[in-house]
C-alpha cells in the first residue's frame, strides 16, 4: 500500500448495525490508508448535507455528544500516532457506544495535508470511496459528530486528522 504523502488523503471506514435488542448484525473494516475548528467541522456538515440533499436524504444533524467522541478520537490518533478504528481506547463500535445509545453507529476516518485537510478534500476523498460514500448516504442515519485534529503526524507538520462518527437516533 502506498503512504499517503504531502497533499495525499487516507481514509478508512467502519460500519457496524446492531439490532434493536443490541446485537451485532454486520461489521466492515476497510483500511486504505485523516483540532480543527468547529468552522472547518461546519463546513464538513454542509458538505455531507449537499450530498444527501442532491439524492433525496434527509440532513444530519450535529450531536454534541459524537462530536466528544469523533474529536476524542482524533486528538487520541495524532497525540500517539495511529490511524485505525480500534486504538488504545478501545474498538471503535465500543468506544462511540460510551457516548451514544444507537441501533445504528458508523465511523469513517481521514488524514491528509493540502488540499485534503480542506473540508472540500475531505468530503472529495470520502465521497471518492465507495465504502465511505455508502456511510455518507445511508438514509437511516441521522447525526454525525466530526473531530478534526491538526498537527504533525509521521514527520509531516500540517496534517488533518479526521474522524466522522455517525449514529441512527
Amino acid at each position: 500500500m502506498r503512504r499517503p504523502g504531502k497533499g495525499v488523503a487516507a481514509v478508512s471506514v467502519a460500519l457496524v448495525v446492531a439490532a434493536v435488542a443490541g446485537g451485532v448484525l454486520s461489521r466492515s473494516l476497510l483500511h486504505t490508508g485523516a483540532s480543527g475548528g468547529s468552522a472547518t467541522q461546519s463546513r464538513v456538515l454542509v458538505l455531507f448535507n449537499r450530498q444527501r440533499a442532491a439524492r433525496g436524504l434527509h440532513a444530519l444533524s450535529a450531536d454534541p455528544d459524537l462530536v466528544r467522541a469523533a474529536t476524542s478520537h482524533s486528538n487520541d490518533m495524532l497525540r500517539r500516532g495511529y490511524f485505525a478504528h480500534d486504538g488504545p481506547q478501545g474498538a471503535w463500535d465500543t468506544r462511540i457506544r460510551r457516548y451514544v445509545k444507537s441501533s445504528v453507529i458508523a465511523e469513517i476516518l481521514s488524514y491528509g495535508s493540502g488540499s485534503y485537510a480542506t473540508p472540500g478534500g475531505m468530503v472529495a476523498a470520502w465521497m471518492h470511496s465507495p465504502e465511505h460514500r455508502r456511510i455518507i448516504l445511508t438514509p437511516g442515519l441521522r447525526h454525525v459528530g466530526l473531530g478534526i485534529a491538526t498537527g504533525t503526524y509521521r514527520g509531516q507538520h500540517d496534517v488533518a486528522m479526521a474522524t466522522a462518527d455517525f449514529s441512527s437516533g
